[in-house]
């Protein structure tokens, strides 16, 4: 059984899906995160790393559990 999470960052949020190559998608997650304009410059926006990471943790949960390709964790879960 393999197992992936699939993360993507797109313009006004992150999803997260989780899948099964039995299953299919087993679960899934969104979180948005602002969109930041200039005043002075309407083409202007940027994101904030920040804001990336706050909304990753909204869509994923707080823990990262780094494992090998039998799934069995590398390390100790890294919190933040």
């Amino acid at each position: 059984m393999s197992r992936v999470l699939g993360v993507d960052f797109g313009t006004l949020n992150v999803r997260a899906s989780i899948f099964d190559d039995a299953r299919g998608r087993l679960g899934s997650g969104v979180a948005n995160y602002p969109l930041r304009r200039s005043k002075s410059d309407p083409n202007f926006a940027t994101q904030s790393h920040a804001d990336h990471l706050h909304a990753l943790i909204e869509a994923t949960g707080s823990s990262v559990v780094v494992v090998d390709e039998h799934l069995q964790p590398l390390d100790d879960n890294h919190l933040w």
